[in-house]
Parts: structure tokens; sequence; C-alpha cells
């Protein structure tokens, strides 16, 4: 049997009357999967399994108008996912996994009307990724030299899976300025836009 929920809820309104704003949403969604694996060289290594999958999204926003011609904004988003019973390729029951994923975006936006034609746009950004996938075992303990080996079949894999102990971490940040002109013209308007944009990031893998 398969079962999929979703579900949540979104809440705004005003911190300073015509100034400010908030706005925050949160979504649930889960996923229940049947999964069955069937080996002819080794029926004993039949299963079926209820694969689940889940995600938890959050996401608040703040808007300020500073005046007639400036305002900025502040975004967060988090998408939490803690899966469990995870099957991976032809692995056996042995080789079931939990996946841990914590995704974090913050996004900061300054805008200035400059005039009645032209619009500068600042945007701040910062994105952080951490997927920690493994075995029950593994989350346990955190020392996979506990763990079986990997033992490799023409059909299937054992034991252990290829995905047993991965660790990452992402981290990228942003910053770009962007500059609209719209021309106004007798003979057909305009629009202009340049800027840049840096960005460094960074990408930590932890296997064991």
């Amino acid at each position: 049997d398969t079962r999929k929920q979703r579900w949540g809820g979104t809440i705004g309104g005003p911190l300073i009357r015509d100034k400010a704003h908030f706005f925050f949403s949160f979504e649930r969604q889960p996923v229940h999967q049947g999964q069955s694996r069937v080996y002819a060289t080794r029926p004993d290594k039949n299963f079926s399994v209820v694969e689940r999958t889940n995600s938890w999204n959050y996401m608040g926003r703040v808007d300020h108008q500073l005046n007639s011609s400036q305002n900025y904004s502040v975004r967060l988003l988090w998408d939490h996912q803690p899966n469990y019973d995870q099957v991976l390729g032809n692995g056996t029951k042995d080789t079931l996994y939990i996946e841990k994923d914590n995704d974090v975006t913050l996004v900061g936006t300054y805008n200035w009307v400059i005039g009645r034609t032209k619009l500068n746009t600042i945007r701040a950004s910062s994105v952080y990724e951490q997927p920690d996938r493994g075995s029950a075992l593994y989350h346990e303990t955190k020392d996979y030299t506990q763990a079986p080996p990997t033992l490799q079949y023409v059909s299937f894999y054992d034991q252990a899976g290829n995905e047993y102990a991965d660790v990452r971490t992402m981290k990228v940040y942003g910053l770009d300025d962007t500059f609209s002109w719209f021309i106004p013209s007798a003979r057909g308007s305009h629009d202009v836009k340049f800027g840049a944009q840096y960005q460094i990031g960074e990408h930590l893998r932890e296997d064991q």
C-alpha cells in the first residue's frame, strides 16, 4: 500500500501598519510507499518494506517599506527530510538506510527606486545543505567500522549499501547587484539592465 498526505498552512499580517509585514508558511508531506525486491537465485533474500519519505517545509518572510522609494525583505526557507527504510538499487533488506537532509536558504533583498525610471536591487544569499545517509547502526554510533562489508553478487548486493555512510556539507554565499533603467523615447521605449554577481561555495564530504 502507498499512502501520501499533504497539508500545511500560512499566516501573515502587519507588524507596522503600511510599513512592515510578515508571512509564514508550513507544509508537511509524508509519503509511505511499498517497495519489494525479488531475487530468483536467492528467494530467502526476497523482501517487502514500506519506504517512509518525509518532508517538512518552513518559510518565513518580513517586508519593510522604509519610504516611498526604498524597501527591503528577508526570507528564510528550511526544508527538513528525515527518511527511513530507504531502498537502494538491488540491495537486500540488510542494506536499507536512513537519510536525513537539511536545507536552509537565507535571502536578503534591498530595492531602491531612483527617480521615475531607475531601479537598483542588491541581493545577498546564503545556502546550506547537509544530507546524512547511512544505516540505523551508523546513525546510532557514527562508527562505520562496525558495519559488515558489502557483498556483490550478479543480481544483488548484500550486508552494506554503497551509500551506507555518506555525510556532505555544502555552503554557498552569494551577492549580486542589478541596475534597471527604463528609457522612454518618441521612437520606442527601451529597457536596459546590467549588474554583477559573486558567489563562493564549499563542499565538504565525509565518507567512512
